[in-house]
């Protein structure tokens, strides 16, 4: 995939590929290569189904192949899928790419991708797990996996840690000088909630809802902060009334983010 030849740039790639499958349609290689094409166009349903097409016609498992379908899946924002496909891709490395230069650098690839795809979709205990037993050797930890992994560590501060919560604080203080003020904002409200400081995480919370209105981490931590509370139930009914969605006491309120994200987000704009 970054191969690079001035005989085999992608116009060049492609009369060989399409030559390739006009000879055998089902052709493995042809298919993994024309996915593989489709991808770098940036032709992510296309490349995604092609991909998925040779994977399960190829005899073995084409390791590359799985990665690129993972990084397809990645972008297209599928994180379910994408989290099952790099987890299976890893299992693969081993016995399928032999040298260790390049199994360092795939295989730091592989859990940058896990750790976004997990905390994406909240599972930050597993998030967790993964940031403590993985070395991001050979890869540029970039601003995103830096500011996962700092509210990873806000998140699950304890007593336990008594003694760091100075050096946590001062990379967020470091963090607020790059990072977006809605960002800063939810890693310190995570932290201070940790801390049980509900209405310091709360006034957190509103600053970094005045920067980013619908920023939804800072939506969903403030609405179960706010359930948290002695009048959590009260306060979220009100809302939902505020925001014309039908109320029912049997209802198991916590578990649905959606109805919460819309109702805490215009209790904040009314």
């Amino acid at each position: 995939m970054h191969f690079s030849s001035d005989e085999l740039r992608d116009d060049g790639i492609r009369h060989h590929v399409d030559r390739l499958l006009e000879l055998s349609p089902k052709s493995s290689l042809g298919l993994l290569s024309r996915g593989v094409l489709a991808w770098r166009e940036g032709k992510l349903q296309e490349s995604s189904a092609t991909l998925r097409e040779a994977l399960e016609t190829s005899q073995s498992t084409n390791f590359y192949g799985s990665y690129a379908l993972c990084r397809c899946l990645f972008e297209l924002g599928e994180l379910s899928q994408a989290e099952e496909a790099v987890e299976a891709c890893q299992h693969l490395m081993e016995a399928k790419v032999k040298e260790k230069e390049t199994r360092v650098a795939v295989g730091a690839s592989l859990a940058s991708m896990l750790v976004r795809c997990l905390y994406r979709q909240g599972k930050l205990k597993r998030t967790r797990e993964v940031l403590s037993s993985t070395t991001f050797e050979g890869e540029k930890e970039d601003e995103e996996l830096n500011l996962i992994r700092l509210k990873v560590k806000a998140a699950f501060y304890s007593s336990s840690d008594d003694g760091q919560v100075g050096d946590l604080r001062e990379q967020i203080d470091k963090l607020s000088k790059s990072a977006p003020a809605h960002e800063v904002g939810v890693v310190r409200a995570m932290l201070a909630n940790s801390l049980g400081d509900a209405e310091a995480a709360k006034g957190h919370l509103r600053e970094a809802l005045a920067a980013k209105s619908d920023c939804f981490e800072a939506l969903l931590l403030l609405g179960r902060i706010e359930l948290d509370s002695e009048k959590g139930e009260e306060m979220v009914s009100t809302i939902l009334v505020k925001s014309g969605i039908a109320w029912h006491v049997e209802m198991e309120w916590h578990m649905y983010v959606g109805i919460l994200y819309t109702g805490t987000y215009i209790h904040t704009v009314v």
